[in-house]
């Protein structure tokens, strides 16, 4: 082939190359009303929301924070195990009572048995939640099969209770903690719901954006050039909760991932917005 020609379509090969990990073209804005943030309320909101509050709170150590959702640490007292049914009657009852200050609505029902989770920190690969019943049922298990002190392993009773989905979407990040601790006498609450979420229509910046996006900020944290390995990654979108300064926001995400990189089990996820094409999040681990 002439000299010429070969470096001619190098060069065209490595535009296209390239092309590929761009985003194509200027992109419109973002709706004015997004992303949907939650701020401090002003002293006379808090005032107003507080005195709401304590028409119906009963615990000294119940306070509202500073967005107007409840927090703080509760009695629990005479209690020698954290049964099952002990957790999900104490939840059950906190949200009857305090649906408003956790940010749930009032006629919203809960399988509780299924819907509350604990973090399993033997699990495998790594901890994660797992439903109440299916705890308490594996350890019943253990304990008949020998193994119990392996599976009560560095168990913190800290429940869970996930807003999963918003407007059919998913919602990550956005949950209450019931932090059960026998030796303080406690149940430590923290966390909140929320009612409010600009749901985009439309995803600005498309998947193919996103993935392009998504192999820039790996070969920015980590140093590989992945490109040629793309057809491993996957992807999908939700809504993520994020802190940002004394805010906190829920933003519309890609989630680009993959694993084995560069070895099994190593784990890498970039959470991209539909909206502005940032990065917001990301995640990098065994």
């Amino acid at each position: 082939m002439n000299p010429k020609i070969n470096l001619f379509v190098l060069v065209l090969s490595g535009l296209i190359f390239f092309g590929c990990q761009e985003e194509s073209g200027p992109k419109p804005l973002p709706d004015a009303n997004y992303p949907t943030t939650y701020k401090p309320l002003s002293q006379a909101d808090w005032d107003t929301q507080n005195d709401k509050f304590q028409k119906i709170n009963i615990y000294e150590g119940l306070i509202l924070n500073e967005y107007g959702f409840a927090e703080g640490e509760i009695p629990l007292t005479n209690v020698d195990s954290i049964t099952k049914d002990l957790v999900t009657n104490k939840i059950d009852t906190l949200v009857s009572m305090y649906h408003e200050f956790l940010g749930i609505p009032e006629e919203m029902t809960f399988d509780y048995e299924n819907q509350i989770q604990i973090l399993a920190s033997n699990s495998i690969p790594r901890a994660t939640k797992v439903g109440i019943r299916s705890f308490y049922e594996g350890m019943e298990n253990a304990k008949e099969k020998g193994y119990f002190e392996d599976f009560m392993r560095d168990i913190r009773y800290k429940f869970y209770l996930t807003e999963n989905q918003f407007d059919e979407k998913i919602l990550d990040g956005v949950e209450i903690s019931f932090d059960f601790d026998i030796n303080k006498s406690s149940i430590k609450i923290q966390g909140n719901w929320v009612s409010k979420i600009v749901v985009p229509k439309d995803k600005i910046y498309s998947e193919g954006d996103a993935l392009g996006i998504a192999y820039r900020e790996i070969l920015k944290q980590t140093g590989r050039d992945i490109w040629e390995s793309k057809e491993n990654y996957s992807s999908y979108s939700l809504l993520l909760k994020i802190k940002n300064d004394n805010q906190f926001e829920i933003r519309d995400c890609w989630i680009v991932y993959t694993v084995e990189i560069p070895y099994a089990g190593y784990t890498i996820a970039v959470y991209i917005d539909t909206q502005t094409g940032e990065v917001v999040k990301y995640f990098d681990s065994l």
